[in-house]
């Protein structure tokens, strides 16, 4: 991505342009700062989605992108985006109800959101179930359909438009449910959400997971995405309703009723036929949803779905997606993050689980679905898992592994050769179409064979100079044999084959970083939720453990890089590799703000410090440095005993003291002092419009700190400790005992 400010002859610009996961991934961090663009965040973001429920590829302040197909270019190719697209969402929408909390129940009922139309048509579920890695149709007249508009109104044209040529309009209920919608129509029980569509929500490292995977990373957001909407929803009255069209009051009563009908294998389970049949069913409702919008467009007759109705469809899949999440939890006490589809032929579908990875576990610990107990269990067996690396104390997307030398793939073990009586006739006649003999003895398929499709291409081929060895069981034989020899479908990308980038043996930053975030979100919960002191401090022993094998705690020497430097990776053969402003940075960024304690809850700003170290406090005076709500530098003398920071550019001091305070600084030289732990929600406004009103704030806390290392347990409630120790929960290395958890 890249953000403009000036451009060449030094004149400042608006303007920024990139793919959608790094424009919306940065936004995230960017709304806790700058709250008053957030619900324009969130406008961007769904009227950038289609109809069907998916994402451009690349997204600028004038408009949006589509990959097309170039036919000189071998690296050319098309596909539908749904990256990361229900997470990004959600943590649009979450930032916004924390700093205002009613503006989007009031903007549920309003019809002024809008759809992108991208030239892309995804086939029917029969072609798909066919060949899952080839599902999307560019159409040449939908793009010309686009084109011609564009040269009439501008970069709008790439709008849907309805029958009548205006700008087809929805409801935020509309635009709220359809990717859902959308997701859950890939919904495979016990599997997670099918990735069928080439461009679907994906760690990078698994991209080759694309056709047969299906992701459970995708299936615990979307379980926090309906526990959001259903907290959304909570304070309407009964009697409400929206307007949503008709296609989507019918794509949401079919999912209803086909949930409904499969409810007692929530009971007893699903067995290969009833996870297949319930696959079909959801499958063949989206696709008469999208051939629907495809063919003519929305038709124009608005229903009024009801709140009861919507909640009722929330609760009921939450179940279905909740008995999943619950079903890929491992022996270990970690989760399976992606699984593939396994045929098995007629109308069965069983599912093969791939080995753990990270993503996987940060899923499941965000999801909202685990207990205080799983999460401290989860993370208890993370740290003793084949995904602990210790040199660089931090976790690999995956655990390493020996890869196969080139010699040893593609080995027709002789057993299996000789299973097979076309190819034993095959080697006696020395036709190597299909085999080969090497010169030490070993059969080896024809190397001309990229995949399946072409050795089923030369098999037909083969049938007619041996009839008599050309059965359909015998030539299915030999398939299965070409797949058990190279296992294709367990093929995932960078993480099979690369030493690099997130391959193997790499430690991938930001996936430490979200694992990060989520340690803290489920801290902030359980302490919600009256969680015991000792449960909390389990919770922050792991938190800083993880926080100490970041780059930004290691000397240079160890991490090979500046440790102050975002990086992609270390991989296990050097140091630090690929610097850049990495997604990271957007984590750490956020983190940190949980840990000075300083949240945004209901439109107020509170303290909450329950994550901040004595450490972090001066030991003796400094100069702060930084720009005020204006723009202009400005320096404040910081005493020993503080923490200074600023919050939306207003410069907020935490200071040790006797009891729990906040002196508020205005620009007329006004103070007040409120014996509070958060500014009122007319304050907390101020700060978020960057009002220049506040100049600063300072918060007191008690004299306690002085002593202990961190502020645990409810800060309304706390008994003084026996001693430093009573607070250690966790230490680094012997070098750093004195830095107690």
């Amino acid at each position: 991505f890249s953000i403009e400010t000036q451009d060449k002859l030094g004149n400042p610009v608006l303007g920024y342009e990139g793919n959608w996961r790094d424009i919306f991934q940065n936004w995230e961090a960017l709304a806790c700062s700058y709250p008053g663009y957030v619900e324009g965040m969130v406008f961007r973001f769904l009227n950038s989605s289609t109809l069907d429920g998916y994402n451009p590829y690349r997204i600028t302040r004038d408009g949006i992108d589509w990959e097309t197909i170039e036919p000189d270019s071998p690296w050319s190719n098309i596909g539908y985006w749904g990256d990361h697209q229900i997470i990004y969402l959600l943590k649009l929408l979450e930032t916004s109800v924390r700093y205002h909390p009613e503006v989007l129940r009031e903007l549920l009922g309003e019809c002024i959101f809008t759809y992108t139309q991208v030239p892309y048509r995804i086939r029917s579920f029969s072609e798909i179930w066919k060949n899952p890695r080839e599902t999307i149709d560019f159409s040449d007249e939908d793009a010309a359909k686009i084109d011609k508009r564009c040269s009439a109104i501008g970069t709008d044209g790439k709008l849907l438009v309805d029958r009548s040529g205006e700008i087809e309009e929805a409801t935020l209920a509309e635009k709220l449910l359809i990717p859902l919608l959308s997701k859950l129509s890939n919904f495979v029980p016990d599997g997670g959400i099918w990735m069928n569509t080439q461009r679907p929500e994906w760690n990078d490292a698994n991209n080759a997971l694309v056709g047969y995977g299906i992701s459970m990373v995708t299936l615990g957001y979307v379980n926090r995405y309906i526990e959001f909407m259903l907290k959304l929803l909570e304070v309407e009255s009964d009697e409400a309703a929206y307007l949503v069209h008709g296609e989507v009051m019918e794509m949401l009563t079919h999912q209803s009723a086909v949930f409904d009908e499969f409810e007692s294998s929530l009971v007893g389970g699903f067995d290969s036929k009833s996870r297949m049949e319930m696959v079909r069913m959801l499958g063949i409702g989206g696709e008469s949803f999208r051939n629907q919008l495809y063919e003519n467009g929305f038709a124009g007759s608005w229903k009024s779905l009801s709140l009861k109705g919507i909640i009722d469809y929330l609760k009921l899949s939450q179940r279905f997606v909740e008995a999943s999440i619950d079903a890929n939890l491992r022996a270990d006490l970690l989760y399976h993050s992606y699984n593939l589809i396994k045929a098995t032929g007629g109308d069965c579908l069983e599912l093969d689980r791939l080995p753990i990875m990270l993503e996987g576990q940060v899923a499941a610990l965000s999801s909202g679905r685990l207990s205080v107990d799983q999460v401290v269990s989860l993370l208890a067996a993370l740290r003793s898992s084949a995904l602990y690396r210790e040199d660089v104390a931090s976790y690999l997307l995956y655990p390493d592994r020996e890869l196969a030398t080139f010699l040893e793939k593609n080995v027709v073990s002789r057993t299996m050769m000789e299973s097979n009586r076309l190819l034993v006739e095959m080697i006696k006649r020395c036709d190597e179409r299909v085999i080969k003999r090497d010169v030490v003895g070993q059969f080896r398929f024809n190397g001309d064979f990229r995949n399946s499709d072409e050795l089923r291409s030369e098999l037909e081929n083969i049938a007619v100079d041996y009839p008599d060895f050309s059965s359909a069981d015998i030539l299915a034989n030999v398939k299965s044999i070409f797949d058990d020899c190279f296992d294709h479908l367990r093929f995932t990308g960078r993480s099979s084959t690369f030493f690099a980038y997130e391959g193997l043996g790499s430690v991938y930053w930001h996936m430490v970083s979200k694992l990060l975030l989520a340690i803290q979100e489920n801290y902030d919960w359980a302490q919600v939720n009256g969680a015991q002191k000792k449960t909390l401090d389990v919770l922050g022993k792991y938190y800083f453990e993880t926080f100490e094998g970041l780059g930004l705690n290691k000397e240079s020497c160890d991490y090979g890089a500046f440790p102050i430097d975002a990086y992609s990776h270390t991989p296990k053969h050097c140091g630090a590799q690929q610097p850049g402003m990495t997604g990271q940075v957007k984590e750490d960024i956020i983190t940190r703000f949980g840990e000075i304690g300083l949240k945004v809850k209901g439109g107020q700003i509170r303290f909450e410090p329950l994550l901040l170290r004595r450490e972090a406090f001066l030991n003796e005076p400094a100069e702060f440095l930084y720009l005020d709500q204006s723009g202009s530098p400005k320096s404040k003398l910081i005493q020993s005993g503080e923490l200074a920071v600023t919050f939306c550019q207003t410069l907020f001091v935490l200071r040790l003291g006797e009891a729990w305070s906040i002196r508020i600084k205005r620009a007329t030289n006004e103070e007040k002092i409120e014996d509070e732990a958060s500014l009122s929600v007319e304050n907390s406004q101020l700060v978020f419009e960057r009002n220049s009103e506040i100049l600063e704030a300072e918060r007191r806390e008690r004299e306690r700190l002085k002593k202990c290392m961190m502020l645990t347990s409810n800060m309304f409630e706390r008994t003084r400790m026996k001693s430093v120790n009573d607070v250690v929960i966790g230490s680094v290395s012997e070098k750093k005992k004195e830095r107690a958890v």
